[in-house]
């Protein structure tokens, strides 16, 4: 079956009945653009895990807010299923993004949902299932490979340094530094080089700061109730967002 054949089975978890028929509309709307099959409409997450026991899914829209177990806690047990269905989290408030991004959602929809942002969600879910295949063969970080690489310096002298083992650059006192599995390596190009070298795998978290997109390991509350940090691979220090970069970074990696 071609990716234009696919047929994205689709489960619905909200505790408001006209909210899944508003779902249940706007699939039909995009069913032409995202091949997709309803295939239960359910109100809780503990109706949605009898329901995964016997029935297949491929993705999940979930509210958040719903007696019983809730989106969240549904989402976060879920990643303990070997065939874990994608997770969408559709709710009526915003607050929750960081927490989304712990359970590892795809995306993020705010109510009223359009069926843009509903078809963007599950194109996201059709390229990751794409994607899947290739990343559990790939012996190094999913969408990098041994092509991405840079002039890193060491103690050691000058070698390359694969963008796949590299968590993030940093810029201190006009050096750009690497930080790898392997430690940290110097680097000739300032930050705005590498950012546009290397486009779809870095975003930037602050003027100082690039990440490695698929380097992120999660998101959390800094020091400071006002700051915002992101945690990587290989690296045990919580790295600052600016406030200016936090939309970006948001939007980045589907937060």
């Amino acid at each position: 079956m071609t990716d234009s054949e696919s047929v994205l089975r689709v489960l619905v978890v909200d505790d408001e009945m006209p909210a899944r028929l508003r779902l249940r509309d706007l699939l039909g709307d995009i069913r032409e653009a995202v091949p997709n099959d309803l295939v239960g409409g359910l109100s809780n997450g503990h109706e949605a895990e009898r329901f995964l026991e016997t029935r297949a899914v491929d993705v999940v829209l979930t509210d958040i807010h719903m007696p019983g177990l809730d989106g969240m806690a549904f989402a976060r047990r879920l990643r303990e299923r070997p065939d874990a269905p994608a997770v969408v989290f559709v709710t009526a408030y915003d607050e929750h993004a960081l927490q989304a991004f712990d359970a590892a959602a795809v995306d993020y929809l705010v109510k009223p949902v359009t069926a843009t942002r509903l078809r963007e969600a599950l194109e996201r879910v059709r390229a990751r299932m794409r994607a899947a295949p290739a990343a559990a063969a790939a012996a190094v970080v999913p969408g990098l490979d041994d092509v991405a690489w840079f002039w890193g310096t060491c103690a050691a002298g000058k070698e390359r340094v694969r963008l796949a083992e590299t968590s993030f650059f940093r810029a201190q006192q006009k050096v750009v530094v690497a930080v790898t599995a392997r430690g940290e390596f110097g680097v000739e190009h300032s930050l705005v080089q590498l950012e546009q070298q290397f486009a779809e795998e870095l975003v930037r978290v602050s003027r100082s700061c690039l990440v490695v997109r698929t380097a992120v390991t999660g998101v959390r509350q800094g020091s400071d109730e006002n700051v915002r940090e992101i945690t990587v691979r290989d690296s045990d220090e919580g790295i600052a967002v600016s406030r200016r970069q936090w939309a970006e970074l948001r939007k980045a990696l589907c937060l």
